[in-house]
């Protein structure tokens, strides 16, 4: 149909909001990387790729990293090898070292465990830049 015939102003403004939402929706999904933390060829400590890791759950006796509120919540120390992630956004978040020696994805509403070698870290989200925080691994 034609532009001015059965399509008004307010329709197309409608549908132009509708679609603008979808693709802005469509931007925060998924990037498709799905490298796996847990492969043991990549090493915490010298890996700067992007690793997303999702719903594996974390393993049982792991120190707990909680991210909730767009928060991360760190024990006062976490014990190095296989670290526990619950995500309880509804939002994927980073898991980030300042420094470059990790960055790992957790998907909205999963847990999972990452791989951190010992050392004090100062992390970010990358998605959300107001989530930072100090993460110390013995």
């Amino acid at each position: 149909m034609p532009y001015g015939r059965g399509m008004n102003l307010k329709n197309l403004a409608t549908f132009t909001l509708v679609a603008c939402s979808a693709l802005g929706i469509a931007a925060c999904g998924d990037d498709g990387d799905n490298n796996n933390a847990a492969d043991s060829s990549n090493d915490a400590a010298d890996d700067t790729s992007d690793e997303t890791v999702s719903s594996e759950p974390a393993p049982s006796g792991a120190s707990a990293i909680t991210i909730e509120g767009f928060a991360f919540a760190f024990p006062e120390e976490v014990a190095a090898g296989s670290v526990g992630v619950t995500n309880n956004d509804a939002a994927q978040h980073t898991i980030t070292d300042d420094g470059g020696s990790f960055d790992f994805s957790i998907d909205a509403n999963a847990s999972t465990a990452i791989e951190l070698a010992a050392g004090s870290y100062d992390v970010h989200c990358n998605i959300h830049p107001t989530m930072t925080g100090t993460l110390t691994v013995v």
